[in-house]
Order: structure tokens, then C-alpha cells, then sequence
């Protein structure tokens, strides 16, 4: 795979990870839809990022390795400012204010993110 090719990878991830929980916004749209994650991606993946603990162990328990569990990381876990809970909320029962609290968290732990996906294209590129 060229560097190029991962590189679209990973900014199509963090793309779709960005508009999943951004389509309550002013000023985003989306046609994202979510779908449940398989096993067998873990092969093609570099970095699955989960939204909550939950959701971490969940991803966890369907791999097959520990290289593969190891993937899986937790998305505040970016973000320095975050403290001792990663967790995102979900923002369903939360009304506009819970979804923009959510969004926040998103735009905050994306800086990191991104930061760790460029470091690890370079890393690859060598």
C-alpha cells in the first residue's frame, strides 16, 4: 500500500469518526451512517477507536490477538485536557446541549489524533 493510500485511510477514518456525532450541529452535515464493526477488520486497521469504555471492552473482546485488542483505543485518550474520564457521552436523551457537549469533546481528543496518525504515516513511510 503507498503512503498516499494510507494516508486517505486514516483521514477517511477520522473523517467518519468527525461526522458521526456532528450531524445535530449548525454547520455540519452528514450522511454517515453507522454499521457495526467486524472481526475480520482488524486485519486492514491500524487504529479502531471506541467512544466509551463499553464500547472498548466490546471492541476488545471481538479481537482475536492481543496485537489486535491493542488496536483499540479510547477516543479522549488524545486529548491531554481530558482527566481520568475518556468516556464520550451519548448524546441521544441529552437534547441540542448534550450533542454539542459531545462535539466538543470530538474536536478536542481530533487534534491528538491526527497528531498520532501523521506520526505513525511517517513512521510507515520510512
Amino acid at each position: 500500500m503507498t503512503r498516499t493510500a494510507r494516508w486517505q485511510d486514516w483521514t477517511a477514518f477520522a473523517l467518519g469518526l468527525w461526522l458521526a456525532v456532528s450531524p445535530w450541529i449548525v454547520g455540519y452535515e452528514s450522511d454517515h451512517a453507522a454499521r457495526q464493526f467486524h472481526a475480520s477488520w482488524f486485519s486492514r486497521l491500524n487504529l479502531v477507536i471506541a467512544l466509551d469504555t463499553g464500547h472498548l471492552k466490546a471492541l476488545r473482546r471481538l479481537a482475536r490477538t492481543p496485537q489486535e485488542a491493542a488496536k483499540v483505543r479510547l477516543l479522549r485518550s488524545y486529548d491531554p485536557a481530558a482527566g481520568d474520564d475518556l468516556d464520550v457521552p451519548d448524546p441521544y436523551y441529552g437534547g441540542t446541549d448534550g450533542f454539542e457537549e459531545c462535539l466538543e469533546m470530538v474536536e478536542a481528543a481530533s487534534e491528538g489524533l491526527l497528531a498520532e496518525v501523521r506520526e505513525q504515516v511517517e513512521v510507515e513511510a520510512v
